[in-house]
């Protein structure tokens, strides 16, 4: 049986009864360095994974599956809601970042290449393809919220539930 780790977090602009006030969480998690989503997680100081490690599934939006062990930054051995979701946009962050240092091809959106080469604005706005480390397509990181952490039991492993 899957344990799942959802995210509710409160807007501390929005009006009562408005998506993303406290009577409508939101349940994502921006992934840019700009997003401050993360302090403002509900019971964000919640044990919800109680090992020093965990290994993670990071797939989407990458060319192939990637397993990669995460610890948590704080120097504690577990795992609070908090510091679960910190990791993973740190780890969204830094694989965005080699993508773009190791690619020959512009990470660019489809309508800017079109723009660029042809004059043209039409065309998807999604980010093209690149051939970096990390084989990134579809989505630039402010397009990705992160909305659940599943854990699969069998495998040890922790699957991440993004959305674009």
């Amino acid at each position: 049986m899957a344990k799942i780790i959802t995210f509710k977090v409160i807007d501390p602009d929005a009006q009562s009864g408005e998506w993303g006030s406290y009577e409508d969480p939101s349940c994502y998690i921006g992934l840019t360095e700009d997003s401050n989503d993360i302090d403002y997680i509900m019971r964000g100081d919640d044990i919800v994974i109680n090992k020093p490690d965990i290994r993670v599934v990071f797939s989407y939006p990458l060319e192939k599956k990637h397993i990669i062990t995460l610890v948590p930054t704080n120097g504690q051995k577990v795992f609070t809601r908090k510091e679960l979701a910190r990791v993973i946009v740190l780890k969204y962050q830094e694989i965005y970042a080699e993508e773009d240092e190791s690619t020959e091809i512009i990470p660019e959106t489809h309508a800017n290449k079109n723009l660029r080469e042809n004059g043209l604005h039409a065309g998807l706005l999604n980010r093209v393809t690149t051939n970096g480390k990390w084989g990134v397509w579809g989505h630039s990181l402010d397009d990705l919220l992160l909305h659940t952490v599943r854990y699969v039991e069998e495998e040890d492993l922790y699957t991440l539930g993004i959305d674009s």
